[in-house]
């Protein structure tokens, strides 16, 4: 008959099972909560992801702004994403899947391999912002050589 040794010191004690618990509980509130992520696209992508997110009933969010281009024998405007290559999903972690299978997302941003959650607050403040000013758009970048003058 064989027999089993149990050495104290790998048994976990009482309270680091309870804590152990703990954390297991917060991660399924965690999968189980809406919150918003930033899903990556393919390039020139943003719009037909929003509408393909449309269509699996997921709540989303692509900012857009309007921009006057010109061609050789006309202008045109062009509805371009504010944020490109990016579309901002609101949905429970453990619903990812319905976001990543679609062709053009290439994942939800995060660290470590994780989908990182964004602040509810912010996305409130982008989207009442860009609903009370539609003349928002992407600031330029800086060129290579150009002169600048930092204040603070």
């Amino acid at each position: 008959m064989a027999s089993t040794m149990v050495i104290p010191g790998n048994t976990p004690s009482v309270l680091e099972r309870q804590q152990s618990a703990v954390v297991l509980l917060e991660q399924e509130h965690a999968m189980s909560q809406a919150r918003w992520y930033a899903a990556y696209t393919c390039a020139k992508h943003e719009k037909r992801v929003a509408a393909e997110l449309g269509a699996r009933d997921v709540e989303h969010f692509l900012p857009m702004y309007s921009s006057v281009r010109r061609w050789k024998d006309r202008r045109v405007t062009l509805d371009l994403p504010l944020f490109p290559g990016y579309v901002f999903v609101r949905l429970a972690l453990r619903e990812r899947l319905r976001v990543v299978q679609i062709p053009s997302v290439v994942r939800l941003v995060g660290f470590g391999g994780l989908p990182t959650a964004l602040p509810d607050a912010e996305m409130e403040v982008l989207q009442s912002g860009l609903s009370r000013s539609p003349s928002a758009g992407p600031h330029p970048f800086l060129a290579v050589g150009r002169r600048v003058r930092i204040t603070g």
